[in-house]
């Protein structure tokens, strides 16, 4: 997701000249760093089916608890049901993985394999606005899980449900680029507003100043937990704009978060909002950035042979070596570069090549900045093209989940490179030369 600083301009932390200087000398680094470029990829590399402990960070941890204990047996067919689960989920058929889900969840011995089916139960039903079920879900959990959710989702289930109307052609639309990210112009209630595009964002925002001014106001406003990077304790609250537009696309009953603070990054002078997943995912787009345009269809079914794309709490790629290793990536179009995790390294798929920078995009961590580390070349498959990192960076222990295990972000820079094609109810993921 997009790094944002949020509150007002004069409590920003004071940097140090040395520091500022750093992180310049940073931002310098990066940017002349060998180029991602592209070629076609003659051979693909060797197909296997994907495994749910390669992208799931607890399953591996409950494959490891000793199947001679009492209920051992029952455990490994509760992992197996889970595996059916996710490959039903990850495949296209959330209803079907949700059924599966809810008879583990009422029938598994373990704690630890319930609590990581309640994360990905509550995923797919916010993924398809099911706040009824998710309702119903949360009532049958302890008191701390109640006092979590209950208020919340109560809200949402009264709400109308969303709807979309779009032209049956495709609709082709002008990207507003700033810094480098890319931006829409959406209407709500007729006022004209900037959003970012941005996948890594589970729901749309809109700041509370922009809500206003088009008669949006929140149910309530409660204080949410924020990155450490965040200047303070920002306050969120749920609304339901009664129509979002994008040209001639509408989306009716869209849930949004209203942001009380105002959002500052480096040189972006208006963000009225971020235009998230839960709005994005309804279509198959087109983002052609060297085109400055973005276009939305419906998507018509389509028989994908090997999806290499899926939503678990977040939008997933996956790409491949040469050699066949799979490699998951958050796709994050509010993202300003791609980034790959340490855990590459432990693979032997990268290598560290030199010394630690700061990173001039990233959060300022208690302690001091954070920093990545420069990296051996990395080609990657995607589609019949392989897309080559000359000089990728790492960042240890990038996590967007505790569920989820990642292998890094796959940010704006590489969207530079052509068209990227992503579509969700199709499972697909893709790239055309531009």
């Amino acid at each position: 997701m997009f790094v944002l600083l949020k509150g007002k301009s004069d409590q920003l932390p004071a940097l140090s000249i040395v520091a500022l200087g750093l992180m310049l000398a940073s931002l310098l680094s990066i940017s002349c760093t060998g180029p991602i470029s592209w070629q076609a990829s003659p051979t693909p590399p060797p197909s296997h089916p994907m495994k749910p402990e390669d992208y799931l960070s607890l399953l591996p941890l409950l494959k490891e608890l000793p199947t001679s204990q009492s209920g051992g047996a029952r455990l490994q067919q509760d992992l197996a049901d889970l595996s059916a689960a996710l490959a039903a989920l990850c495949g296209g058929a959330p209803q079907e993985a949700e059924e599966k889900m809810q008879r583990l969840m009422e029938n598994s011995g373990s704690e630890l394999l319930r609590s990581q089916v309640f994360s990905l139960l509550m995923w797919s039903y916010q993924h398809r606005g099911a706040w009824p079920e998710m309702q119903r879900l949360v009532e049958g959990q302890g008191e701390r899980i109640k006092s979590l959710y209950s208020e919340d989702i109560a809200q949402w289930a009264q709400l109308a449900t969303e709807g979309v109307e779009a032209p049956g052609q495709k609709t082709v639309l002008p990207l507003i680029m700033k810094n480098g990210l890319p931006f829409l112009s959406v209407s709500i209630n007729g006022k004209q507003g900037d959003f970012l595009i941005d996948t890594g964002a589970s729901k749309s925002m809109i700041i509370a100043s922009f809500a206003a001014a088009c008669g949006v106001f929140p149910l309530s406003f409660k204080t949410v937990k924020t990155p450490a990077y965040l200047i303070q304790k920002n306050k969120a609250g749920r609304a339901v704009l009664s129509e979002l537009r994008m040209g001639p696309i509408s989306i009716s009953h869209h849930p949004v978060l209203v942001m009380n603070s105002l959002l500052y990054s480096f040189n972006i002078p208006k963000i009225d909002g971020i235009l998230g997943w839960n709005a994005l995912r309804h279509f198959r787009l087109e983002i052609d950035f060297k085109g400055d345009t973005i276009s939305f269809s419906r998507p018509a079914e389509e028989n994908v042979r090997s999806r290499n794309f899926f939503w678990l709490g977040y939008p997933l790629v996956r790409l491949q070596t040469e050699s066949g290793q799979d490699v998951f990536l958050e796709l994050d179009t509010g993202a300003h570069r791609t980034l790959f995790n340490d855990n590459l390294e432990k693979r032997g798929v990268l290598k560290i090549e030199g010394d630690k920078i700061i990173d001039p995009w990233g959060p300022v961590e208690k302690g001091g900045f954070s920093y990545l580390w420069p990296a051996s070349r990395l080609d990657l498959v995607l589609d019949g093209f392989l897309l080559k990192f000359q000089k990728p960076y790492l960042k240890k222990n990038l996590q967007i989940s505790d569920q989820v295990r990642i292998d890094g972000l796959l940010g704006c820079d590489v969207l530079r490179l052509g068209t990227f094609i992503i579509d969700e109810p199709n499972g697909f993921f893709g790239f055309r030369a531009n």
